[in-house]
């Protein structure tokens, strides 16, 4: 994805995500905002973002340099082979995230 201004991305799930280069998810220029997000198991290349984001409070594979609270771990998918993207109880994703950036019109 090009980004020629400003795109925020809160509280979503890429996985299983390539792009038309075969790469992972790539965020290309500046201006992205990311935030308890997770970008896991990218397609045959990995989750690129480039540098000069705002990034954090997420679980990117390969890491994320110069992102806050950045984990480069397996989030812990109920049934990852069964697209149940859902956390299990002892995911390094459960309340990692910042509750300011949940909208107010969310429930479980």
């Amino acid at each position: 994805m090009d980004n020629n201004g400003s795109v925020t991305i809160i509280n979503s799930t890429f996985d299983k995500h390539t792009s038309i280069s075969n790469f992972g998810a790539i965020l290309e220029g500046s201006g992205y905002v990311i935030r308890n997000s997770i970008f896991w198991n990218p397609g045959s290349g990995p989750t690129q973002i480039q540098a000069g984001n705002t990034v954090s409070d997420s679980i990117v594979k390969g890491g994320y340099s110069g992102g806050t609270n950045i984990l480069n771990t397996d989030p812990l998918f109920v049934n990852e082979g069964g697209n149940d993207f859902r956390l299990q109880l002892t995911s390094p994703a459960v309340n990692m995230g910042v509750n300011t950036y949940v909208p107010t019109d969310t429930f479980d």
